[in-house]
């Protein structure tokens, strides 16, 4: 129950932050969600990216490659990010070492690496992602949606992972709809439940907005009381759940941090 819950309602203002990732084997097996979503989504640019995640078929150098990164960038008008040059540095001198990481974030569903602020902090998360159940660190698990329609979640690495680095385990996933960002924080948290969870968007007032194309399924909000309830079960003891957007929360009865 939503009472049972501590929930961090965090209002942003003007503060630009980001994030996101992915489960495949748990969309596979919601084939009327996956049919939703693509029936939904249109012919627009962001159409190939949910058809390749959900079917688990995207390529293991899509995420990595810094042409692709470069388009997508240029497609929603948003900066080209220096990782960037830092990806194409290590495709030049160490194909194999690049290859590798290719399959590495698609391992960790991780699809937009161009939100880290540098390779260091990108391979720190992945090696997060791969630590064993047993690790001693506590356990943060960042979720954001893929695509941002403003630029406001390019700088995640710096406004949301960098803080958790130094103390936390950082697992970080992407979402499209609210059941999605549930499986996710399920996935992420079945041999160690987490001590915070993140969740990132666009918001208003009563929600957080994963992609508006996508209708009530595209947001989590104060209707989601079932879909809390299951977040609630991913946290430790005593854990909390943030919200980290603009406006969502504002004007509750609630305790809101304003940075």
């Amino acid at each position: 129950m939503l009472a049972d819950i501590n929930i961090a309602l965090i209002v942003l203002r003007n503060v630009p932050f980001a994030l996101f990732s992915l489960s495949p084997k748990a969309m596979q097996q919601d084939v009327a969600f996956t049919a939703k979503v693509r029936a939904t989504i249109g012919d627009d640019a962001d159409r190939v990216w949910f058809e390749d995640v959900l079917t688990a078929t995207w390529p293991e150098i899509y995420a990595a490659e810094p042409s692709l990164i470069i388009s997508r960038c240029k497609a929603q008008d948003h900066a080209v990010p220096p990782i960037v040059a830092e990806l194409q540095k290590l495709k030049d001198t160490n194909p194999a070492t690049f290859k590798k990481l290719g399959q590495r974030l698609k391992a960790a569903q991780i699809l937009r690496p161009e939100r880290f602020t540098n390779l260091a902090q990108l391979e720190r998360v992945l090696s997060d992602s791969e630590a064993p159940a047993n690790d001693p660190r506590p356990v943060v698990v960042i979720i954001g949606p893929i695509t941002d329609w403003n630029g406001a979640l390019d700088t995640i690495g710096a406004a949301v992972v960098a803080p958790y680095l130094e103390k936390y385990r950082v697992i970080y996933r992407d979402a499209a709809i609210d059941l999605q960002l549930v499986l996710q924080c399920e996935g992420a948290t079945a041999t160690t439940r987490a001590d915070d969870i993140v969740l990132c968007g666009h918001g208003q007032e009563e929600l957080l907005q994963l992609d508006a194309r996508l209708g009530p399924d595209g947001s989590l909000d104060i209707g989601d009381a079932q879909l809390f309830a299951r977040l609630g079960k991913c946290l430790k003891p005593g854990g909390k759940i943030a919200l980290l957007s603009c406006s969502t929360g504002k004007g509750a009865d609630t305790y809101v941090a304003k940075p």
